[in-house]
C-alpha cells in the first residue's frame, strides 16, 4: 500500500502497528522497497494478516491516516508462504 506522503505513512506505522485484527497483531513498517523509490510518498509493508483480512478492509482502515495512491493487495506470497500485504522479504 502506497501513501501519497511519507508523514501519513508514518502516522498510520505509528497508531497502527501491533493493533489486533481479526485477533491477531498487525506488524506495520515502511516497505525495504520504499527505499529504492524517487517518487513522493511511502509503501507500507503490513504483516501477521488473518486470511479473512482483505483488499476493502485494509483500505477503509488504512485511508483515515491520509490519501492512499496504490491500493493494497493482500495474498500468499509463494516465495516464503507469508500471508500479508506484501512478504517480508518484499519478493512477492
Amino acid at each position: 500500500m502506497e501513501f501519497r506522503t511519507e508523514q501519513d505513512a508514518d502516522y498510520a506505522i505509528k497508531i497502527m502497528n501491533m493493533v489486533k485484527l481479526f485477533g491477531k497483531p498487525l506488524r506495520v513498517n515502511k516497505s525495504s522497497q520504499d527505499k529504492k523509490k524517487t517518487d513522493v510518498g511511502a509503501n507500507l509493508f503490513i504483516g501477521g494478516l488473518d486470511p479473512e483480512v482483505d483488499e476493502k478492509l485494509l483500505y477503509d482502515t488504512f485511508s483515515a491516516f491520509g490519501f492512499i495512491t496504490q491500493p493494497p493487495k493482500v495474498g500468499l506470497c509463494p516465495m516464503c508462504a507469508t500471508f500479508a500485504l506484501s512478504c517480508s522479504q518484499n519478493c512477492g
